[in-house]
C-alpha cells in the first residue's frame, strides 16, 4: 500500500513484442482520487537473444469494410509544432497514450468508441464514430497543471474515415472542473482533412493559464455509425 508522497516501486517489463533496438519507456503515476502525475521516463535496450517470438494473434475487424490506404502527413491548419516524444521534457509531459493496451489514460464516452489492437497499419488504435455527443467521444481523467504553465499543447495522430464534408470531429476541454465542454478546434472531412490517410504531429495549443487542471476530449460529430476517426497517439504537454 502506498502512503507516502514519493514511494519507491518495481516494475516487471516484458520484451517479448518488443523490437530489438533502443527504446525510451515511460511511467505516470496515479493517485485514488484520479490525479495524475509527472511522467517519468528510462532508455533501455534489447538485444536478440532478449526477445522471444511472439504467438500471432487474429486482428480485431475493422469498424467498416473500406481498406487501409497509405499514410500521410497532414496540417490542421492551426500553430503547428511537430516537436513529440523523447524530445520533450518529463516534467512537463501531462499525458502520452499510443492505446497498446486499450484506452489507457483516456475514457470511453459509451458505445460509439472502440480499440483495436492494430487497424490501418498502426498498433494501438482508439475509435470514436457518429455523432452521439458524450457516446461518440474520448475523454482523459482531470490533469492537474503547474502554476507556471499558460498553455498546454495537444499532439495527435489521426485518420479519417467516411467523413465527408457536414461531418467533423472535435477537441474539446473543461478547466478546473467546470460543467461545460469548451471546443477549443474542429476539423472538417474534405476541407480539413483527407479520408483514408493519416495524419501525424497535428497540435493546437489550449490557454490554461490561472487554471489548476484540465480534461481533454475527442468527440465525433459525424452523420452515422460508418463515420470514424481514428487516433494512435496523443501527448499533452504542459508549456510556460
Amino acid at each position: 500500500k502506498y502512503n507516502n508522497v514519493e514511494e519507491d516501486i518495481d516494475i516487471m517489463l516484458s520484451t517479448s513484442e518488443i523490437p530489438p533496438g533502443k527504446h525510451k519507456f515511460f511511467v505516470q503515476a496515479e493517485d485514488s482520487n484520479g490525479y495524475l502525475g509527472p511522467v517519468s521516463s528510462i532508455f533501455f535496450d534489447v538485444t536478440e537473444s532478449s526477445v522471444s517470438q511472439p504467438s500471432e494473434a487474429d486482428p480485431i475487424a475493422p469498424p467498416n469494410n473500406e481498406e487501409p490506404n497509405s499514410q500521410g502527413n497532414g496540417s490542421d491548419g492551426d500553430s503547428i509544432d511537430s516537436t513529440i516524444g523523447s524530445n520533450i521534457a518529463g516534467d512537463s509531459m501531462l499525458l502520452l497514450e499510443n492505446f497498446a493496451t486499450g484506452f489507457g489514460a483516456f475514457n470511453s464516452g459509451g458505445h460509439d468508441t472502440r480499440c483495436y489492437k492494430r487497424l490501418k497499419g498502426r498498433d494501438g488504435v482508439a475509435r470514436i464514430q457518429d455523432g452521439n455527443i458524450d457516446q461518440s467521444s474520448i475523454y482523459t481523467n482531470k490533469l492537474m497543471l503547474n502554476h507556471s504553465f499558460s498553455s498546454i499543447k495537444v499532439t495527435f495522430s489521426f485518420f479519417g474515415l467516411s467523413m465527408e464534408e457536414d461531418d467533423k470531429f472535435c477537441l474539446e476541454y473543461i478547466l478546473d472542473e467546470n460543467s461545460e465542454w469548451k471546443k477549443r478546434k474542429c476539423w472538417r472531412g474534405f476541407v480539413d482533412f483527407e479520408n483514408k490517410v493519416w495524419y501525424d504531429n497535428t497540435s493546437i495549443k489550449i490557454n490554461v493559464e490561472d487554471a489548476q487542471s484540465v480534461r481533454v476530449r475527442f468527440r465525433c460529430e459525424g452523420g452515422n455509425n460508418r463515420d470514424d476517426v481514428l487516433f494512435d497517439m496523443v501527448q499533452i504537454q504542459g508549456l510556460k
